[in-house]
C-alpha cells in the first residue's frame, strides 16, 4: 500500500463517520467524442464518479497532464493530432479507456492487438459480459446485447483479459470482452444502454484499479447526494469503506440508495384509468425470457400494454404476404401470434409498433430495388436518403397494405405508428417530388429545389409536404378501422409540435383534431425535469383532452430511478392520461418494474381509451375565449351545465358508471350522478330488480378557478367479459372574473365585439 493511500484511508476513517468526508479525491475523468459516450456518462453518474466532456475539436488544446482517465469514443482516435496528443497523455501517466475499434496508431499505447471483426453466429451470442478475478471488485456480470464485436488479444504480458463474452444461456464464447493493462482498459464493443448499476460498478472497479481513492469518492458521493438514506445501511457502507473493502462499500452504498428510492416509490399512490405501457423492440420478447415470461413480468409490474416492433417499412417479423419477412418468420415461426396469446393470458394490450419509411434495418436487395424504382428520398443536395419517399404512390400503397394486413390477420389491440414523418427538414427533394408537387398543386418550379426551400414556393411546399404525411395517417386510420373496428390507432411523435410540423411535417395535433388517432404518445425523452415538465404542460394544452395523451418517458437516459418516479408524478400532476417507458429490457424487467410496483403501479387498472364511448358537452350562459390559444374559458362561480351521453356500441351489453368533476391530477370536486346502459340485474336484499337505463346525464355545478375534467368511472361487459373503464372529458378551464376582464382588454376587440358570448 502506498503512503498516499494510507494517508487517504486514515483521513477518510476519521471523517467518514462524522459525515464530513469530501468527495473531491477522485481522479480527473474526461470523455472525448460522442459515439456511445452518453451511456458511459450515465453509468459514471450512477456510481457517483464526476467527469467532464471534451468537445471533439478541443482535445489537443487540453493539457495532457490535467486528466487522469480519458474515455475515447471508438471513431475519434485515428487522426494524427489526436494520436500525438494521446502519446503525450500516456507519457504523463494518463490511463486510456477505449472501445470496439483500436486504430493501429494507438494499439502500441494500449499493449492490445486488435483481431478480426466478429458477427454473431447465432442470436444472443454476445449477450453478457462475465468477469474473472483479474481486477478486484468487478461485478460478476454486465448484461449487454452487443450485435458484433472486434476480437482483441494481449500484445504484451502486462495485459490481462478481465472478462469474456457469454451468450444468453450463460455459456462462455471465449471471446475477450474487457482487457486491462498498465495503459488502461479496452472493451471489445461499445457500452450500450442497459443496467447503469452493472456498468457503473464495472467502470468504478476499473478506475479504482488504477486510482484506489476513486472508490472513496464514489461511495461518499452516493451517500451525500441521496435523500433519506436508511442510517443503518449507510453506516455499514461507511464502515466497509474505512476498512478498505471498496467494492463492498460501493455495493452497500448503492443498496442504501435503492432502499431510499423504494421508500420514495411507496409514497406515490397508484392511479386508476391510466395507460401504463412499455416499448419493446425485440419480437422475441425480453432476451432470455420468451413471451410468456415477458408478459408475466410486465403485468406483475402493474402495466397494461406493450408496444412491440413487429413491423417495419421493409420487413415483417411474422409471416407476411406484403413485406419481406425475417428468418424465423420464413421458417413458419409466428412470434406475433405467440405474443398475442401471452399478452391475452396476462390481461395486457398488444399494440403492433410499426416503423414507417425508414430503411435502416432493410435488406440491401430491397433497398437496391427501391433505388432502381426511384422510390427513395433525396436531400437538398441531391444525395440519397435511405427512407421511402412519402409522396411516391407505390410507397404509400406499401405502407397502407402492410398496416391493413397485420390488422386483418391478427387480433391485435392497436397499430402504433413510428417514424411517421420525414427524417429532417432537408428531405425530400427528389425528382419524383418535383413532378408530383407540380401535378398536385399546379406550381411548376424551375429553380428546384431552391424554389421550394427558400424561394417563392417554400410555404406551399411545406404545406404539401405536411399533407403527404397527414393523408397517409388519414388513410391508415380509415382503412384499419373499417377492416377491424375497435382497433386503436396511435403514433409516437416528436414532442415539440409547433416546430416539428414544419421541420419534419409531423402535424400530430391536426391528426387529433381530425379524429385519426385514438391516443398519442409524444416521446419526451428529456432527463432534465424542468424541460420534461414544460413539454408535458404544453402537450396537455395542445391535445386539450380531445384524445388520451400518454407521455413517452426515456427511462434509459435517466440517471436515477428517483428521476423516473419524478417524471411519472409529473405526468399525473400535469393532467396526462398515462405514460410509456422506452424501452423494455432486462434492467427494466428486473429493477424498474418491481420498483414501480411498490407504489405508482401497485394496483392494476385499464387504459382510458377502452370501454363505452362517452360524449361530453359543457355550457353556460356566459363564456369567454382565449384568443391566443383559441380555448373556451368559463367564469368561476357561475352555473355550468354538464351533459354526458353514452354512445351505442354493439359489443357492449351493459355498462354502469359514476360521473364527477375532477382536477387534472384526479382530485374529485363535484359528484354529478350515474350513467347506465343495458339490462343488468341488481340483487337487492329481498329480491331482484333490473337497473333502469340512463343514457344521458344532465347536471349543474359551480366551480372555483382552475382546470378540470369531467370523468366517468365504472364497469362494463364487453367481448372480454366484465371490465373497469374510466373516461375523461376535454379540459374545462375556469377562470376568475378579473382574469377574464384582463384578457378581454388585452385582446383590443373592436367596436361591438366582445370575448364574452
Amino acid at each position: 500500500m502506498t503512503a498516499r493511500l494510507c494517508a487517504i484511508r486514515v483521513y477518510a476513517t476519521v471523517l467518514i463517520f462524522a459525515g464530513l468526508a469530501p468527495a473531491g479525491s477522485s481522479p480527473t475523468i474526461s470523455l472525448y467524442g460522442s459515439s456511445y459516450l452518453k451511456q458511459i456518462s450515465r453509468s459514471l453518474d450512477y456510481v457517483g464518479l464526476s467527469h467532464s466532456q471534451i468537445e471533439k475539436d478541443a482535445l489537443t488544446s487540453t493539457p495532457p497532464d490535467s486528466i487522469d482517465i480519458l474515455f475515447v469514443a471508438y471513431d475519434t482516435a485515428d487522426d494524427p493530432e489526436t494520436v500525438a496528443w494521446l502519446n503525450v497523455f500516456r507519457a504523463t501517466g494518463g490511463r486510456l479507456f477505449t472501445f470496439f475499434l483500436l486504430p493501429p496508431e494507438i494499439q502500441h499505447l494500449t499493449g492490445i492487438r486488435q483481431l478480426e471483426f466478429k458477427s454473431p453466429k447465432y442470436r444472443g451470442q454476445f449477450a453478457q459480459i462475465r468477469t474473472n478475478d483479474a481486477v478486484p471488485g468487478l461485478p460478476p456480470v454486465v448484461h449487454q446485447r452487443s450485435w458484433n464485436v472486434y476480437g482483441a488479444e494481449p500484445a504484451t504480458d502486462s495485459v490481462v483479459v478481465a472478462a469474456h463474452w457469454h451468450n444468453l444461456e450463460g455459456q462462455d464464447t471465449r471471446v475477450p470482452a474487457v482487457l486491462v493493462g498498465p495503459a488502461g482498459a479496452h472493451l471489445t464493443h461499445v457500452l450500450l444502454d442497459g443496467d447503469p448499476e452493472e456498468s457503473g460498478r464495472l467502470y468504478a472497479a476499473l478506475i479504482g484499479h488504477f486510482f484506489p481513492d476513486a472508490w472513496a469518492s464514489a461511495v461518499i458521493s452516493i451517500l451525500q447526494d441521496s435523500d433519506d438514506l436508511p442510517q443503518q445501511a449507510a453506516d455499514r457502507a461507511r464502515r466497509a469503506l474505512a476498512r478498505g473493502h471498496y467494492a463492498e462499500a460501493l455495493e452497500l452504498a448503492l443498496r442504501s440508495r435503492q432502499q431510499a428510492i423504494t421508500a420514495r416509490a411507496k409514497t406515490l399512490p397508484s392511479r386508476r384509468g391510466e395507460f401504463r405501457g412499455v416499448w419493446l423492440a425485440d419480437p422475441e420478447g425480453i432476451p432470455g425470457y420468451g413471451w410468456p415470461q415477458t408478459a408475466r413480468v410486465v403485468s406483475r409490474g402493474g402495466f397494461n400494454a406493450i408496444l412491440v416492433r413487429f413491423l417495419g417499412a421493409a420487413e415483417a417479423n411474422y409471416p407476411s404476404a406484403v413485406l419481406p419477412v425475417d428468418g424465423p418468420s420464413m421458417m413458419g415461426k409466428d412470434r406475433l401470434q405467440t405474443a398475442i396469446r401471452a399478452c391475452r393470458a396476462q390481461g395486457l394490450e398488444l399494440h403492433v409498433w410499426k416503423v414507417c419509411f425508414k430503411l435502416r434495418t432493410a435488406d440491401s436487395l430491397f433497398v437496391d430495388d427501391m433505388r432502381n424504382q426511384g422510390r427513395l428520398q433525396a436531400g437538398a443536395d441531391g444525395r440519397e436518403i435511405a427512407w421511402l419517399c412519402p409522396s411516391h404512390p407505390a410507397n404509400r400503397k406499401l405502407e397502407l397494405s402492410a398496416a391493413v394486413e397485420v390488422v386483418e390477420t391478427y387480433d391485435i389491440d392497436g397499430l402504433h405508428l413510428d417514424y411517421i414523418r420525414f427524417p429532417h427538414e432537408n428531405a425530400c427533394f427528389d425528382e419524383g417530388c418535383r413532378i408530383r408537387f407540380a401535378e398536385q398543386t399546379g406550381h411548376r418550379v424551375d429553380d428546384w429545389p431552391h424554389g421550394v426551400i427558400d424561394g417563392p414556393f417554400a410555404q406551399i411546399y411545406s404545406a404539401w409536404r405536411m399533407e403527404q404525411i397527414t393523408s397517409l395517417v388519414r388513410d391508415i386510420s380509415t382503412r384499419v378501422r373499417t377492416s377491424r373496428p375497435g382497433t386503436k390507432i396511435s403514433a409516437a411523435v416528436f414532442p415539440d409540435w409547433r416546430r416539428i410540423r414544419y421541420t419534419l411535417s409531423q402535424d400530430w395535433v391536426s391528426w387529433i383534431e381530425e379524429g385519426h388517432l385514438d391516443f398519442v404518445l409524444p416521446m419526451n425523452y428529456r432527463p432534465d425535469q424542468s424541460a420534461f415538465d414544460d413539454l408535458v404542460q404544453r402537450q396537455v394544452n395542445w391535445v386539450d383532452g380531445r384524445t388520451p395523451l400518454y407521455i413517452g418517458i426515456g427511462a434509459w437516459q435517466l440517471c436515477s430511478p428517483k428521476d423516473l418516479l419524478n417524471q411519472i408524478a409529473s405526468t399525473r400532476r400535469t393532467g396526462a392520461d398515462g405514460f410509456a417507458l422506452f424501452q423494455l429490457d432486462l434492467e427494466m424487467a428486473e429493477r424498474t418494474l418491481p420498483l414501480l410496483d411498490q407504489g405508482p403501479t401497485s394496483t392494476s387498472t385499464v387504459p382510458p381509451h377502452r370501454g363505452p364511448g362517452v360524449t361530453f358537452a359543457i355550457s353556460t350562459a356566459e363564456t369567454a375565449s382565449d384568443s391566443i390559444a383559441g380555448r373556451a374559458l368559463f367564469p368561476e362561480g357561475v352555473p355550468l351545465n354538464f351533459s354526458l351521453r353514452l354512445t351505442r356500441d354493439d359489443d357492449i351489453s351493459w355498462s354502469a358508471g359514476t360521473a364527477s368533476i375532477q382536477t387534472l391530477d384526479g382530485e374529485e370536486k363535484v359528484s354529478l350522478g350515474e350513467l347506465r346502459q343495458g339490462k343488468r340485474r341488481r340483487w337487492w336484499p329481498f329480491g331482484a330488480a333490473e337497473a333502469e337505463e340512463r343514457w344521458v346525464l344532465n347536471a349543474e355545478a359551480r366551480l372555483p378557478s382552475g382546470d378540470y375534467r369531467a370523468v366517468i368511472h365504472g364497469q362494463y361487459r364487453g367481448p372480454s367479459g366484465q371490465e373497469e373503464y374510466l373516461r375523461r372529458s376535454p379540459l374545462l378551464r375556469v377562470r376568475s372574473e378579473g382574469l377574464l376582464d384582463s384578457l378581454e382588454s388585452a385582446n383590443e376587440t373592436g367596436p361591438g365585439q366582445s370575448m364574452r358570448q
